[in-house]
């Protein structure tokens, strides 16, 4: 799920692709061949306008918008809508948000946003020999209210408050 790599340090998505090959893994429905897929080598914002175009809230290739809100943030934000969401929650425009995902604060709370507005962390029933072990249940029921607690509902920290207010 988290899109940040190992080091948590690629806060945002590489469209930098080098090789035909790596392109057509990822993206090859999006081009009719290969000589056509060979333009968008080396070329991440011209990509990132092609494969995101008309989708996830975003304007046609033309627009920029595939480039403009592309992936960000710890698990990778996509699209203008889920942009647009996001900064509905933390009070910025939609540029702003999508900029503050680069920064390691901006990309630690649209994660946990991310992962509580998907409901994440819905209970799961839990399979196997003899029913739930109930040492790990205790704990994925504690896990959001000590991981994420500024995300809580009934009770918001002072940073997001801060952010909220402006």
């Amino acid at each position: 799920m988290v899109e940040a790599g190992l080091t948590f340090s690629e806060l945002e998505e590489n469209l930098r692709y080098t090789t035909l090959s790596q392109l057509k893994k990822i993206f090859g429905r999006h081009f009719k061949d290969d000589q056509e897929a060979e333009q968008f080598l080396r070329q991440p914002m011209k990509l990132a306008n092609r494969v995101y175009a008309n989708r996830l809230g975003n304007g046609d290739e033309a627009s920029g918008d595939g480039y403009r809100y592309r992936g960000r943030g710890l698990i990778q934000l996509t699209g203008k809508s889920e942009y647009q969401e996001f900064a509905k929650f933390i009070n910025m425009s939609v540029e702003e948000a999508a900029e503050w995902c680069n920064t390691p604060e901006g990309a630690a709370v649209s994660g946990c946003w991310y992962l509580k507005t998907r409901n994440c962390f819905a209970p799961r029933r839990q399979l196997g020999f003899g029913g739930a072990n109930r040492a790990s249940q205790r704990q994925s029921q504690s896990e959001p209210r000590r991981s994420y607690r500024f995300l809580k509902s009934d009770a918001e920290s002072p940073f997001v408050s801060g952010l909220r207010q402006g």
